[in-house]
């Protein structure tokens, strides 16, 4: 389980230690780098063979539908390139004729997808910016694609995360990166708020 649920980036590792109830985070990375058993997962009736065959095709298909999803616009710089440059016709030609490139441009990792709280990422290399587990890492990110439903899920969680915290205790360091966290997405909004105005 320890090898599978490391490999989602979702779950850090001191979460993983607990949920696991490892007695030190070396145990934890232990089981995470499976390297004693890493021959059972190679072979073709394991069921990361599998997986490795239909990932290029489900990460294109959830591309397309962010592509394709015209209810509302995109931000970060990955989303406004989109917006900009994909029509909402030439989205529909992705869908219908350009499908079988664009799988293999996934199968090739040429173009990458992953989604993320705020939205997705298109990075093809492996992501240096969610090392803190901050979910506003993705705000600077080249790579981001940004839904403003997504912030908005996002910026509540924050607040009742933040509340809960200063509840507990109102000058405690997870409290303090919480807060930055909530700020940091806040600012964001404002900045999302500003740029559609000036589009109307």
């Amino acid at each position: 389980m320890a090898f599978y649920v490391s490999q989602s980036a979702n779950v850090s590792i001191p979460a993983l230690k607990s949920q696991l109830k490892h007695i030190s985070r070396e145990m934890t990375l232990y089981y995470c780098n499976a390297s004693a058993c890493i021959s059972e997962f190679d072979h073709d009736e394991h069921i990361s063979h599998l997986m490795r065959e239909i990932k290029p095709e489900s990460d294109a298909h959830a591309y397309l539908a962010v592509v394709a999803d015209r209810t509302e616009p995109l931000f970060g710089t990955y989303g406004r390139f989109v917006d900009r440059n994909v029509t909402e016709r030439e989205s529909e030609g992705l869908l219908l004729n350009d499908r079988k490139e664009l799988v293999s441009r996934f199968k090739k990792g040429e173009l990458a997808y992953k989604e993320t709280p705020l939205g997705a990422c298109m990075t093809t290399s492996p992501c240096d910016k969610k090392l803190l587990r901050l979910v506003s890492a993705c705000i600077s990110c080249d790579k981001a694609i940004i839904k403003t439903s997504k912030l908005e899920r996002v910026i509540a969680r924050q607040k009742v995360l933040v509340d809960e915290l200063k509840s507990k205790d109102d000058s405690s360091i997870a409290l303090r990166t919480e807060l930055s966290e909530l700020e940091d997405l806040e600012s964001y909004q404002r900045r999302i708020a500003l740029l559609k105005n000036k589009e109307v």
